[in-house]
């Protein structure tokens, strides 16, 4: 009988491999799904900014968006969560949620 991932407290990716295939796939379209609809998204703040502001202000949100805020986006947490030698899964899901926010507060900026 497999064990439940849940009975363990660390992560363990061998609990992973079994539908490998079917996971990627399903995770590759559902985050080209995300890229293009963050791209919309983007698309549309954009012209409403432009209709709205007047261009040196127009401007000056630009670069804002482009630098101080993009680096909120990233984080880092992806790369901090690789780099651990053992990880829980209360840790993971918080890293997934808090990165989940970034990224909502980036599209909307």
């Amino acid at each position: 009988m497999r064990r439940s991932h849940w009975s363990s407290p660390e992560f363990q990716p061998s609990d992973l491999i079994p539908g490998l295939k079917s996971r990627a796939v399903s995770g590759s379209v559902v985050s080209t799904l995300a890229h293009a609809a963050e791209v919309l998204l983007n698309l549309a703040v954009i012209m409403i900014l432009a209709r709205l502001l007047a261009p040196p202000d127009f401007g000056l949100i630009a670069m804002a968006m482009m630098g101080f805020l993009r680096i909120f986006k990233v984080a880092g947490l992806s790369i901090a969560t690789i780099q651990r030698e053992a990880i829980t899964h209360a840790q993971v899901s918080n890293l997934f949620w808090i990165n989940v926010i970034f990224r909502l507060i980036g599209i909307c900026f």
